[in-house]
């Protein structure tokens, strides 16, 4: 129940109950499943399985393991989910700064 708790708290998943020793989730945007899990095994060297073929929708699935596994991959989720809110965070910043640029050298000169 701890693992699929703090799963919920990873914005771009939807957990599907389950009573199985795996979870099926939706990956929601901005990624797909394929991408989530190329990252997850190139950068922390976690594997889940892309479901996609299967289910045709934005499923992987997720085996629930031991403690130390399972903190692991949520560890990496959450990593996962604040470089996001950075990538946002700059989009934004360049959109404002190229705004400030345009005025400054259209209505300043």
């Amino acid at each position: 129940k701890r693992f699929v708790e703090a799963l919920k708290g990873i914005k771009f998943l939807r957990i599907i109950p389950s009573e199985a020793n795996y979870l099926l989730c939706e990956v929601l945007t901005p990624h797909t499943p394929r991408e989530l899990a190329i990252r997850l095994l190139k950068e922390s060297n976690i594997l889940i399985k892309d479901c996609t073929s299967k289910c045709n929708a934005p499923y992987i699935r997720i085996a629930v393991r031991n403690m130390n596994d399972n903190d692991k991959l949520i560890e990496a989720l959450k990593i996962i989910e604040k470089w996001n809110l950075f990538q946002t965070y700059l989009k934004y910043l360049i959109i404002y700064l190229n705004r400030r640029i345009y005025e400054r050298y259209f209505f300043y000169s």
